[in-house]
Order: C-alpha cells, then structure tokens, then sequence
C-alpha cells in the first residue's frame, strides 16, 4: 500500500486499485460502476466517506476494509470479504463475508465503550484509542474481546482489569495495562512500550491459537504468566527488549526471548546462566554499577564476596 497522500477521483481510483492496493483518504462519491480486483484491497482511512450514489455500483472481487464510513444508495456486490471496521449506513451489501462489525452496527466510541462495560459482556468489533489520561475499567464477569482484525491503542491511558481480556486482534500499549487479579488471554499480538501490572494470569494462548507478546517496555509479574503451546500451529512467543520483573510470580511453558545481554534475566528465573555472566563481566570494576530491577547490587554484592574470601584465604594463611 502507498504511503503517499493523495486525492483521487473515481477514475483515478479505478487506475490505482487495478495496480494494486490504495489507501483512500478522501471523501468520494461513486457514480458508476468501481471494480475492487482479486487480490487487492481497497481501505477507507478514518474519518473518510465513501458514498455510492444511486447510479453507482462497487464490485468486490478483492478485500474492502472500511476504518471511516460507507454510505450506500445503491448496490455493494461483496464477491471475497468487507472487514467493517467503521460507520454503515443505506443498504447491506449483497453476498460475500462481512468481518468485524455487522452491516448498520454502530462502532463504539470510548465513552460508548465504557458504559457497555459497565453493563455486561462487551465484542469490540472496531479499531479504537484510549487518550491520554482516561480510563478503561472492565469489571467483575464482564469480560472485554477484542475481535479479529481490530486494534485497541492505549495511547497513555490506564486499563484495569478485574475480569477477563480476550485478545484475538491487537493490543498497542503505550500506557498501563492493570491485570488486577483478572484473565488477560491473548491469542493474537500485543506491542508492549508501556507498562504491565499482573497480579491475575497472563496466558499466552486463547482458543488453542498462540499468541505473541513484543515487550519493549516493562512487566511487573506478581501473578502468573502461562507462555504456554510449543507445538505448530499452537506456539506461543514472548520477544523481550525490555523489563521483565518477576516479582513473588510464577512462570510456566517457553521461557521469553531475552536480548543478548539482559540484566533482568536473574530476577527472572533465578539462574546465573552465561547471558548474566556476560553483563556481570562487562560492567566489572565500574563505580556505577547496573542494578538488577529489585534494586539489589548484584555487581557489587559479588565483588563484595570476592574481596571478603580474600580477606579470609588471608587470615588463614597468617595463622
């Protein structure tokens, strides 16, 4: 898809759509027929209208994908597959699969979003940002599920859950994520640059379909962490190029993927393996010393060791 912005008329839409795929990030009416072409996908940026006038038609042979509005007076032929992401409105589209939010469905909003949570069980169906300083509580046996192709942003928010978090789509966090005794089960990805707090279970698989989680920030585990499912089509995969605090948490099935050296790893799982040593060695003798996350000078603890037992070998010598 072409990341340069541009203004097309319906022919020049045609053109580009027979190319390949197009981002559409203006408003257009459709007065004749527009052709979407096997293998290529048209898709209605946000806060763009597509409208079909009386005389127009489209045909989807492709992929449409509508993240602003579609407005149809006349006929949508829905050969392959709609993912409906936005706004609806006139007449449903004749065959085909629509994926996401069904056709006249109204997409939620945050304010929309938070009061349906305050009231049952909650499909989210449309890509959707949680702002700065706003927050998301899913309560008590009132789980939130994040549908396929859909992508949740926490753009600074705050997200507490004491319930359960179905994810099949996509988690971008770049704020908190509160897992406060709940069920987050993530079976599609999750883009980790803030923070997460789990004081519940974190499984790293939801239907029997692994999921994967790129931490680049930091998780703070006080509760449990299932990376479970190590056989195809089933793996589950944790890439860390961040913090990972294993605080009085548990830890079961394939362990992350660590950075070449990580000085997390031994509050991780406890183990001085070669990854430890290389940091341990690579900062040796400085006066500044990196601590591991709990706060206890690991460097300086073992330099502190060493120079006791000579200490020691030494008295004993002398005597």
């Amino acid at each position: 898809m072409s990341n340069k912005k541009r203004a097309y008329t319906l022919a020049t839409l045609q053109s580009a759509l027979n190319d390949g795929d197009v981002l559409l990030e203006n408003g257009l009416s459709i007065s004749s027929n527009l052709i979407i072409p096997v293998d290529n996908t048209l898709t209605i940026a946000s806060n763009v209208i597509l409208t079909i006038d009386n005389d127009g038609t489209i045909t989807n042979n492709g992929t449409l994908t509508n993240l602003g509005a579609i407005n149809n007076n006349n006929i949508i032929n829905n050969n392959n597959t709609i993912n409906n992401h936005g706004a609806t409105s006139g007449t449903k589209p004749v065959g085909g699969t629509i994926l996401g939010l069904a056709w006249l469905d109204v997409p939620y909003t945050l304010a929309t979003l938070r009061e349906a949570l305050n009231s049952g069980v909650v499909t989210l169906n449309n890509n959707l940002t949680i702002p700065s300083g706003y927050t998301v509580n899913i309560l008590s046996s009132k789980p939130l599920t994040i549908a396929p192709g859909v992508i949740l942003t926490n753009n600074g928010g705050y997200i507490r859950n004491n319930s359960a978090i179905y994810n099949d789509g996509t988690v971008d966090n770049d704020g908190t994520i509160d897992n406060d005794g709940g069920t987050l089960a993530n079976g599609g990805i999750i883009h980790n640059n803030g923070t997460i707090y789990n004081s519940g279970t974190i499984t790293n698989m939801y239907f029997g379909k692994g999921g994967t989680i790129n931490n680049g920030g930091t998780i703070n585990n006080a509760g449990t962490i299932d990376n479970l499912g190590d056989v195809w089509p089933n793996y589950c995969t944790i890439n860390n190029n961040g913090t990972i605090n294993n605080t009085f948490g548990e830890w079961t099935g394939l362990f992350p993927v660590l950075p070449a050296i990580f000085k997390g790893d031994i509050n991780l799982d406890g183990v001085i393996n070669e990854t430890d040593l290389n940091y341990i060695l690579k900062h040796w003798g400085e006066s500044n010393v990196p601590r591991t996350s709990s706060g206890s000078g690991l460097i300086s603890r073992l330099m502190d060791n060493i120079k006791n037992r000579d200490i020691i070998i030494k008295q004993l010598r002398n005597n």
